[in-house]
C-alpha cells in the first residue's frame, strides 16, 4: 500500500505500512520514493487506479499536459499534450483528458498511448465504473453514461443547470 502526491517539488510514492504490538496499532507513513519520470512543467493533479498501479499526472502550465505511469514498469509512461486531467479506468485500460475551456473528452489506450474515441462535451468531468465497463461524464446539464466495449451512450440523467458541477 502507498500513497501518491504531487506538487512543485515532484511526484513521490510514499510507502504505508500498520505496525502493531499488543497495545498500540499505528499507521507509519515513509520514507518517500522520488518517482522519477519526464514532467514537463509542475505536477498539480494526480490520481491512482483502486489497484495502485497506474498513475494518471497532469502538469500545468497550460497547454496541460497529462501523463499516465505504469508504476509496476515505472519508469515508463504515455504523454497526451494539450488536454487537463480526466480519469482513469480501474484496469487501467482507458484514459480519458478534458479540455478545459473545451468541447471534447477524448478516451486514450492507457497502454499505448493512442486516441480511440472522442465524446463531445463543454467543461466535463470523468470517471469509470468500478468494473471498468461504463464511462461516466458530467457536465452542467447532464450526466451521461458510456459502455466502454464501444462507447455507445448508454444512458443520460438530466440535471439543473444551476452553476459548476457537484
Amino acid at each position: 500500500k502507498f500513497l501518491v502526491t504531487c506538487s512543485a517539488q515532484g511526484l513521490y510514492r510514499w510507502p504505508i505500512k500498520v505496525h502493531e504490538d499488543a497495545t498500540l496499532r499505528r499507521l507509519v507513513i515513509g520514507p518517500p520514493e522520488d518517482l522519477i519520470v519526464p514532467l514537463d512543467g509542475v505536477p498539480r493533479r494526480c490520481a491512482l487506479t483502486s489497484d495502485g498501479r497506474f498513475l494518471t499526472v497532469t502538469c500545468e502550465p497550460a497547454p496541460n499536459r497529462t501523463l499516465v505511469l505504469d508504476l509496476k514498469a515505472q519508469p515508463s509512461g504515455v504523454r497526451f499534450l494539450g488536454y487537463g486531467p480526466g480519469a482513469t479506468s480501474r484496469d487501467g485500460k482507458w484514459t480519458t483528458t478534458n479540455a478545459w475551456q473545451g468541447q471534447e473528452t477524448k478516451i486514450w489506450n492507457a497502454q499505448n498511448g493512442k486516441q480511440i474515441s472522442q465524446i463531445s462535451g463543454i467543461n466535463a468531468i470523468t470517471a469509470f465504473a468500478p468494473e471498468s465497463d461504463l464511462l461516466a461524464i458530467g457536465r452542467a446539464d447532464e450526466f451521461a453514461f458510456y459502455e466502454t466495449s464501444d462507447w455507445n451512450l448508454v444512458d443520460r440523467i438530466p440535471r439543473d443547470s444551476g452553476g459548476g458541477h457537484q
